[in-house]
């Protein structure tokens, strides 16, 4: 069992008589089993925006930082203010190991551009590195530190009269320069060329007995652009039938969104003792999904306990009263 989440929401308490008078409202139990969910990503400067553009000759500019817990880059991405040769690389800090030098393949000016990085790159929590953007024309830059959640700022580093094999040894405290950016996830990417998964059911959730929608994200966890894939829900082992999904689902850190919501039906969710709902992909752009790992959801869901009742020990135990 992966998790098992227990939520109460009271109304309120009152002592009447030496009576204890409780009116629930709610009570909801989610158990969801334990089959992988699609792949999340994340930017790790959050896309930062500097307000400053500026630059000239050749130069290195980028963020040192250090990993809170093992993180797998799958991306690199840039926002520069001109056109030219621009390149990314890697550093481990205490080593001056560069762990990747890469040309940069995309140029369109003033916004966040990702590509995908020729091999991914596991960095370690704990260690310190330089993701360094490379380059001969313009940069923006600013005061910030801004960064994500999974990483801790350390400064700005840079070099000038430099490129791609040139480690950076000077620093300014609460900058970002260049601007680099990269795209990671917080295990081994599953990848696979067409690679369909459902991450989350969003419906039913917090509900009473009754007819509930049935909702679930699906997401695009491989190399190619899904333009198709089959949706096909469960309940309790029986089949429901299936839904296609025509969106668009772009890459990670692509352009367009790579995941999307679709509603699979409604059900009589109305069983106390729990009703199990399945979903899963399959044939994402009409081929054979290679990485199966992430296809499936699987959550027992139980309608909320509805109604008035007390807890009092002057009267009997009853439906409603309890001592």
């Amino acid at each position: 069992m992966k998790n098992n989440y227990t939520i109460f929401k009271l109304g309120k308490i009152n002592l009447l008589n030496n009576a204890l008078i409780l009116t629930i409202f709610m009570i909801l139990f989610i158990i969801e089993m334990p089959n992988a969910h699609a792949q999340q990503y994340y930017s790790a400067t959050d896309s930062v925006i500097m307000p400053t553009s500026g630059g000239t000759g050749t130069w290195g500019r980028g963020f040192k930082f250090t990993p809170n817990r093992d993180v797998w880059v799958i991306e690199f991405g840039k926002r520069v203010p001109t056109t030219g040769n621009y390149s990314f690389a890697i550093w481990e800090d205490a080593t001056q190991t560069k762990l990747i030098d890469q040309v940069s393949q995309v140029s369109q000016p003033t916004q966040w551009v990702y590509e995908p990085i020729d091999s991914v790159i596991k960095l370690s929590a704990n260690v310190t590195y330089i993701m360094q953007l490379y380059g001969n024309s313009g940069y923006y830059y600013g005061t910030s530190s801004q960064i994500s959640q999974d990483f801790t700022y350390i400064d700005m580093t840079y070099c000038n009269t430099c490129n791609s094999s040139t480690f950076p040894t000077l620093s300014l405290t609460n900058y970002h320069y260049g601007t680099p950016d990269f795209i990671y996830s917080l295990r081994p990417p599953m990848y696979g060329a067409d690679n369909a998964g459902v991450s989350k059911l969003i419906s039913p959730n917090i509900f009473c007995a009754g007819n509930q929608d049935v909702i679930a994200r699906i997401a695009n966890e491989g190399a190619n652009q899904i333009t198709q894939v089959d949706v096909y829900w469960e309940i309790d082992g029986t089949p429901m039938g299936s839904t296609r999904i025509n969106t668009l689902l772009d890459t990670a850190g692509g352009q367009f969104p790579a995941d999307t919501t679709i509603r699979l039906g409604s059900y009589n969710f109305v069983d106390p003792m729990g009703t199990e709902v399945k979903v899963y992909t399959s044939m994402p752009n009409n081929s054979v999904d290679t990485v199966n790992n992430n296809d499936t959801l699987i959550k027992k869901v139980v309608p909320s306990l509805a109604g008035y009742f007390t807890i009092d020990n002057t009267a009997p135990t009853g439906r409603s009263n309890y001592n």
